[in-house]
């Protein structure tokens, strides 16, 4: 194990770190939830305040994990997972509509693939245009217009 940096705390031993990184104005932080890392940015230059605000980040996460809702939604594929298993609990429970198996199979084939690591801020009209051109290079024909 590395040795620690003067610019870390720890905050809760193995569970939330409180770091600045070179150059950077905020304090950035590391926390544990289900067993893996996440990081985040407190965005306070101080210590103090950011210490607050980490332990704050820690909570919200928790919280969003004790209702099984993704604990980072900053990922498409992390929103459109969370979708999927909401149309299949409502399946299993005979209150879904006939359409969300192809819902479903549309998201895993190809919006998953093709916008699956974009950031959901980073999603615009010309992202948009991009996943208008995908399917056609991916099936290998135009698709129907029901498609």
């Amino acid at each position: 194990m590395p040795a620690k940096v003067e610019s870390t705390h720890e905050v809760l031993p193995r569970q939330l770190i409180v770091y600045r990184r070179f150059r950077s104005g905020a304090w950035q932080c590391r926390f544990k939830v289900a067993g893996v890392w996440q990081r985040a940015s407190t965005k306070q230059p101080d210590l103090a305040k950011a210490k607050d605000a980490a332990h704050k980040l820690l909570i919200a996460a928790e919280v969003r994990k004790e209702q099984n809702l993704p604990i980072v939604t900053r990922r498409f594929r992390d929103v459109a997972n969370l979708e999927i298993e909401r149309m299949e609990q409502e399946l299993k429970s005979g209150k879904g509509k006939v359409s969300f198996k192809d819902y479903i199979r549309v998201i895993t084939e190809y919006l998953i693939p093709i916008l699956g690591k974009r950031v959901i801020t980073s999603i615009d009209v010309s992202v948009l245009d991009e996943l208008d051109a995908q399917p056609i290079v991916m099936m290998g024909k135009e698709p129907s217009k029901s498609t």
